[in-house]
């Protein structure tokens, strides 16, 4: 005999059988009391305003209160998110160390603690579900939403945009453009590649604020080129921290004719490069014979003004 109840069913459950001894065959019914676990929930797709969304309700069994809500990623990370009443529920990318923590494939481990009444007696039980998140398996063309999003591309070029909200965006190969709308970012990571990381929103950063703002790593290209009129310093450390080479790291940086870029030295460092104003540039920064970082600057014609 098989009872299937639905998830969050709680309740005494009755059974009538007869057993049989020999010649003889007597009835009788028996009970038993059933509690069911809903399982907790991930979401890759959006969900209200997020893509990446862990939650967990008590189902359909009345006023029970969900005592605990774990999430681990790939069984190392773990967070608990405190419940409220009988349900809880986040932002993967909201969740502490989660987003420093996905890579190209990625396991997504839920625990839910409920604890309920019935019929006089106090009942609690633990639900898991595993989920598989990883990278996509062709090109992206992914749009987030409003709220704080996980995005993941694939080995091909990718367009990943977040909406708003600070979102962990990961393009793995190919020449990927990823853009924030927000004034930050929980991670950018652009993978292998020729990656343009493009700011939908105008900002002005001082040495060490870009990378910052954003947590970005293996991005080559930097597009400021939005509504407003973006100002940004740039040195050995910010070219490394967004490029994340090691031997000589090397930038483009896309402008529109409004906006202003300045690049700073330290010590016997030295930034050469034009003497004359144009509208494509490249410099080096130099420390005696050696070449420590390049330096493109990619700048748009100024629009004409109608006659």
């Amino acid at each position: 005999m098989v009872f299937e109840p639905y998830a969050g069913f709680l309740g005494l459950v009755t059974f009538q059988y007869t057993a049989v001894d020999g010649s003889e065959a007597e009835p009788a019914t028996t009970g038993v009391t059933v509690l069911v676990m809903p399982e907790p929930v991930f979401s890759a797709d959006s969900q209200g305003d997020t893509a990446g969304y862990v939650s967990s309700e008590s189902g359909s069994f009345g006023d029970a209160t969900l005592t605990n809500f774990s999430v681990s990623l790939n069984g190392g990370t773990t967070a608990q998110i405190t419940p409220s009443g009988n349900a809880a529920a986040a932002p993967l990318a909201d969740i502490a160390g989660m987003a420093d923590a996905l890579g190209e494939t990625n396991q997504i481990t839920l625990t839910s603690s409920f604890e309920t009444v019935f019929a006089g007696t106090t009942y609690s039980g633990t639900s898991t579900s595993i989920t598989d998140f990883s990278k996509a398996d062709f090109a992206e063309n992914s749009a987030g939403t409003l709220g704080n999003d996980v995005l993941l591309g694939s080995d091909d070029g990718d367009t990943l945009g977040g909406a708003g909200g600070s979102d962990a965006i990961l393009g793995f190969g190919g020449d990927d453009t990823i853009s924030v709308s927000g004034s930050s970012a929980a991670r950018v990571d652009g993978g292998d590649g020729f990656d343009i990381l493009k700011l939908m929103s105008a900002g002005t950063f001082d040495t060490g604020e870009l990378n910052a703002a954003f947590n970005i790593s293996n991005i080559e290209g930097l597009d400021l080129r939005n509504d407003g009129n973006d100002a940004v310093t740039l040195g050995y450390d910010d070219i490394f921290g967004l490029t994340s080479d090691p031997v000589t790291p090397g930038l483009t940086v896309y402008l529109d004719a409004a906006d202003t870029i300045e690049l700073v030295a330290s010590g016997v460092q030295e930034w050469q490069g034009p003497t004359e104003p144009s509208l494509s540039q490249t410099w080096q920064l130099v420390q005696g014979e050696n070449i420590l970082a390049t330096l493109g600057i990619e700048i748009t014609a100024p629009t004409a003004p109608p006659e």
